[in-house]
């Protein structure tokens, strides 16, 4: 028997690509990373200047957890997750910038005292974290 692709099975579906040609996957879902930052480890007076200490201080590699997008969007709504990180090209440093929406392949803080590392997010109700 043939079996038929259609493109509305493909819809969903998005092509990703690393540096080398044969890490080529196809992925069902849209991940986003959740960074774990320690936010008392950051100095400043000023809060802002505290978080943005904490995230200059912190190994993203290390610290970094890939969920769905629809994982993201809960923490979001339940006002877990408050800020997104991007990188800027020219200073060659993270910042971060409150969440207006949550989108595919972005990072987002989650504060270090939202998370365990034996029970991942502590004020999450879902079973898929």
């Amino acid at each position: 028997m043939r079996q038929e692709i259609r493109l509305i099975d493909l819809y969903e579906c998005v092509l990703y690509a690393d540096r080398k040609p044969e890490n080529i996957q196809v992925r069902n879902s849209k991940p986003v990373t959740l960074v774990v930052v320690d936010f008392s480890i950051g100095e400043g007076r000023k809060e802002k200047d505290r978080i943005q200490d904490s995230i200059n201080n912190t190994n993203f590699k290390e610290n970094s957890i890939d969920v769905d997008i629809g994982v993201a969007w809960m923490l979001f709504e339940n006002k877990i997750l408050k800020y997104k990180v991007k990188y800027d090209i020219d200073s060659k440093k993270w910042y971060f910038e409150e969440i207006r929406k949550i989108t595919p392949f972005s990072k987002y803080i989650l504060e270090k005292n939202d998370y365990d590392e034996n029970i991942r997010v502590k004020n999450d109700t879902s079973y898929f974290i």
